[in-house]
């Protein structure tokens, strides 16, 4: 399931909605080979390129949020089915699996949640959202919960010895 889960989330995620490239990207090409048969003659005094103007911290943008939304949609789909089916042997590695994509979908929800703030931020004419500490403590908790992830199979290990008895 978890293999589906992935296949089914890139498949859509990257090909059916695909996100923008940064500006100033060209996709690469490759180089012509001269041919052989008529060679190009060489420019003795090639002249110089100007250079391209550069983005120092560009963000990947996203064009829409339905690319957000249906990542959302797939990670609580995929919790739920979890939640009904228990396709895990140990319940350790059930919980586990839950926690991640408890995580993931939290988190794909805050990133919604972003887009919005940036977007209102482009309507009134911003740069960036202002920044409040209530954002800030999401910003945290978000982090405390990707990071949870992390340790939670060092914490369940430790509280309850391995992950597989059986072995």
């Amino acid at each position: 399931m978890e293999m589906f889960r992935k296949l089914l989330t890139t498949s859509v995620l990257v090909f059916m909605f695909p996100g923008s490239q940064p500006p100033n990207s060209k996709s690469p090409t490759p180089d012509p080979k001269p041919s052989t048969l008529n060679p190009k003659p060489q420019n003795p005094n090639p002249k110089p390129e100007p250079p391209e103007p550069q983005t120092p911290n560009h963000k990947p943008q996203i064009r829409s949020p339905v690319q957000l939304a249906c990542g959302f949609l797939l990670a609580f789909l995929f919790l739920i089915l979890n939640l009904r089916l228990k396709p895990f042997a140990d319940i350790r590695l059930e919980q586990m699996q839950i926690w991640a994509l408890l995580s993931l979908c939290l988190t794909i929800f805050y990133g919604v949640n972003l887009f919005t703030d940036y977007k209102v931020a482009e309507f009134e004419g911003l740069k960036q959202p202002k920044s409040s500490w209530e954002r800030t403590m999401v910003e945290y908790a978000v982090l405390g919960m990707q990071l949870s992830v992390a340790f939670l199979p060092l914490y369940t290990v430790r509280n309850r010895g391995t992950l597989n008895p059986q072995s």
